[in-house]
């Protein structure tokens, strides 16, 4: 697996965040930003909301950069801070989650 840049991702979620807001209300649509919020206190996202997003970025990409990736997992439930509360701290955990597999590969 070649590795992939921090800003080729951050491109990948806000298409998916592209793709989604059109099939949200307007009040619970996602920020087109990397500092947007998108999941508790004051996110527009609800659980559901947040299912459909985690799906987006998923199917965004394998589209994009052909990965198969899974969002919701045990590492992410189980952290102390959701990776799902901002499109930045989302970004690290796919980046963390990339680096992972990249060294397990080798």
């Amino acid at each position: 697996m070649s590795a992939f840049s921090r800003d080729q991702i951050a491109e990948s979620v806000l298409r998916a965040i592209d793709n989604l807001n059109p099939q949200l209300p307007d009040d619970r649509q996602v920020e087109r930003s990397l500092t947007a919020k998108i999941f508790g206190r004051e996110a527009p996202l609800d659980s559901l909301g947040l299912v459909n997003f985690i799906v987006a970025v998923e199917e965004q990409l394998s589209d994009d950069f052909d990965l198969t990736i899974t969002l919701a997992n045990e590492k992410a439930m189980s952290r102390k801070t959701s990776p799902f509360r901002s499109v930045d701290v989302l970004l690290d955990f796919v980046m963390e989650m990339l680096a992972e597999e990249v060294r397990a590969a080798a």
